[in-house]
């Protein structure tokens, strides 16, 4: 956990304010998105721009070491996701405050990923998303594998010490990932 003064001094924390503005949908359909007002979602600050609050210390102790398994969120948007339903991906959004004049028609890819990073921004649930349906370009994708992510990248290497001492079949084993 980081307080906001000693994240201050590490950049890699903040994403600026036209960024997270764009990704929230601020300008347009998001104004009222809880998921990105700061003192909810987001510590804002006038030099760095926006920094998720999943980074600061919880000052109530009850939840300091409680992780979620899957939230209703998520439920939604697995839901969404499965059945084509935009009823599910509808009702998220406007749960999260946005109008339902802006509801969704249809349940695309386009439409879930938006969601996807709403919901998930900073998390690692993000990621399968995008290796799920094999996505070569995404929002803060790194520039040198911009628009050319592959299966390949998707497949984290197994740890060394996985392989060095023995958790893992050696012959299940190419190139240090599973088979």
């Amino acid at each position: 956990y980081f307080t906001t003064k000693d994240a201050r001094n590490g950049q890699e924390l903040w994403i600026t304010r036209d960024h997270g503005l764009e990704l929230f949908e601020f300008q347009t359909v998001g104004v009222n998105d809880i998921r990105a007002r700061s003192g909810y979602g987001f510590y804002y600050h006038n030099t760095h721009g926006m920094m998720t609050r999943k980074f600061l210390p919880s000052s109530d102790d009850n939840y300091s070491e409680k992780l979620p398994l899957i939230r209703l969120g998520e439920m939604y948007l697995i839901v969404a996701e499965a059945t084509g339903d935009v009823s599910y991906l509808n009702r998220l959004r406007n749960v999260r405050g946005i109008s339902r004049v802006n509801n969704l028609s249809e349940v695309n890819v386009e439409n879930l990923q938006e969601e996807y990073a709403k919901e998930f921004f900073a998390e690692g649930q993000l990621f399968y998303f995008y290796k799920r349906h094999a996505l070569t370009d995404f929002y803060r994708c790194p520039a040198s594998l911009s628009g050319t992510m592959s299966e390949t990248q998707y497949v984290l290497p197994l740890p060394e010490d996985e392989l060095e001492f023995g958790w893992v079949d050696p012959d299940s084993v190419e190139n240090g990932e599973l088979n």
